[in-house]
């Protein structure tokens, strides 16, 4: 498997010449990483991808393609690869991401295999990767499957080794390498040797995005970090996963909505009904039938004015106001010119 050099700059990361000698003297991996020590509450894959240089990241990419073209390796070396590939780069990245690479690399994932009520999983190619024997089973993310045997669910890695054995109640996928997981006393998380990061006290918990977790104790939900303590009071009556793009999440007081940031500061009032993913920038909001957008600051690209309005796709958005639809662009100017644009519900 790729051996990675642990230093401030990873050096080289090679192909075992010992498979395809040929092919894996010409693919390399350069990965650049900055020199500051990862923040706690990060994950170190995600602080990778981040701080990796976008030209080694392509280049990167394009050897391990080459490599998976390569016909005489066989899939599951490709497949490994693959693996060690999104451990330094990122598995939410593949998982979520809208990224060229990771789209023509999602099709090596391993997938689902079914047979006679039971799952397991297949290499890319159809071939047997985990015996068919489970009663259910998560996606692999962050190296690892969950598996459900006999009413209790663990973990797999890519030969179909149980690493962490069934024994919880319910579980959740790992994201950056926690998995949120229920036994008798609650839920918690845990890391990939299985060890508690964080006690299983609350009612319920969702997987980690942007080093934050919302967790429910008590009917109020906050938010913990990597090490398990909270550090966004648990007092909202929902909230939800930290967005990618933006890194604000929504939380709702009052039946209303607002959004914050990481350290859990309000970027807006609890003003809105309706709040939408972002995309491109900017997410839809509503209150009271009218809609609007705000940006990743919290800041309103527009009052609440319109009948309808669609996410941003790059510069432009499609809105309705009295019956008739016009664009909008990112400084919130409203456009006639663009109608051929495909504007519908």
């Amino acid at each position: 498997m790729v051996r990675l050099a642990k230093s401030a700059v990873l050096g080289l990361i090679l192909f075992p010449s010992v498979f395809c000698r040929e092919a894996a003297a010409q693919i390399t991996f350069h990965v650049t990483l900055g020199t500051g020590a990862a923040p706690i509450e990060e994950d170190p894959g995600r602080v990778q991808y981040r701080e990796a240089r976008r030209d080694s990241f392509n280049r990167d990419c394009d050897a391990l393609k080459k490599l998976l073209a390569v016909q005489e390796l066989e899939v599951k070396i490709k497949t490994g690869h693959l693996f060690d590939f999104l451990a330094v780069y990122g598995w939410d990245n593949i998982l979520s991401s809208y990224d060229q690479c990771y789209g023509e690399l999602k099709k090596y994932l391993p997938v689902w295999l079914e047979r006679d009520g039971k799952r397991g999983f297949s290499y890319y190619d159809g071939s047997l990767m985990v015996e068919p024997k489970y009663d259910s089973a998560f996606r692999f993310s962050d190296g690892l499957a969950g598996v459900k045997l006999d009413g209790k669910w663990g973990f797999i890695d890519r030969n179909g080794t149980e690493i962490i054995p069934p024994r919880f109640a319910e579980a959740n996928p790992f994201y950056e390498n926690l998995a949120a997981v229920k036994v008798e006393r609650g839920w918690g998380f845990i890391g990939p040797d299985g060890k508690w990061v964080s006690a299983p006290e609350y009612g319920y918990a969702y997987s980690f995005s942007e080093g934050r977790a919302a967790v429910e104790a008590g009917g109020r939900w906050g938010y913990i970090d990597r090490t398990g303590k909270v550090v966004i009071p648990i007092e909202y009556e929902r909230a939800s996963y930290f967005n990618e793009e933006s890194k604000l999440a929504v939380v709702r007081r009052g039946g209303r909505f607002a959004y914050i940031d990481k350290k859990g500061n309000l970027l807006s009032s609890f003003k809105y009904d309706t709040t939408r993913p972002f995309a491109s920038g900017f997410a839809v909001v509503g209150a009271g039938g009218k809609y609007g957008y705000v940006d990743r600051n919290g800041k309103e690209l527009v009052p609440l004015k319109y009948d309808y309005a669609q996410d941003f796709y790059g510069k432009k958005a499609c809105v309705m106001r009295e019956g008739k639809w016009r664009i909008l662009d990112r400084e919130g100017r409203e456009h006639w010119r663009f109608l051929n644009w495909p504007c519908t519900k």
